[in-house]
């Protein structure tokens, strides 16, 4: 089983957010060998943003557009904004691995694209 523990590194030493907890586990894993890796940690996109997409942006381009089906609405606007063409296959991305700052910018280029074409995006509250 693999699990995530996190951590803030200060003065090059790590200091854990719970401590307790990684201790607990570490002692279930008493004379095995473990794997250990560091990476930076994601943030990945917040729950306000998801909602705020679902609720106001893809509905405003809905009922432009004349499209009853949301789940529509975000797969074109996501072939639109988010294809990856660093690959040799361009990929269209999810927003489930979107960072909050990349969330953000998606939103930003949706709302553009709206107001070019007259569409209004209620701003998030």
């Amino acid at each position: 089983m693999k699990i995530s523990f996190y951590a803030i590194v200060k003065s090059g030493q790590l200091v854990w957010e719970n401590p307790g907890q990684l201790a607990s586990y570490l002692l279930s894993l008493e004379g095995r060998g473990v794997a250990v890796s560091i990476g930076r940690r994601f943030k990945g996109r917040s729950i306000q943003q998801n909602k705020y997409l679902w609720s106001c942006v893809y509905p405003a381009i809905a009922d432009w557009v004349g499209e009853e089906n949301i789940e529509d609405i975000h797969e074109t606007m996501k072939s639109m904004f988010l294809v990856d063409r660093t690959k040799k296959i361009p990929v269209v991305r999810s927003t489930t691995r979107l960072t909050t700052v990349e969330m953000n910018e998606y939103i930003e280029r949706i709302a553009v694209f709206a107001a070019k074409n007259g569409v209004i995006i209620p701003e998030a509250i």
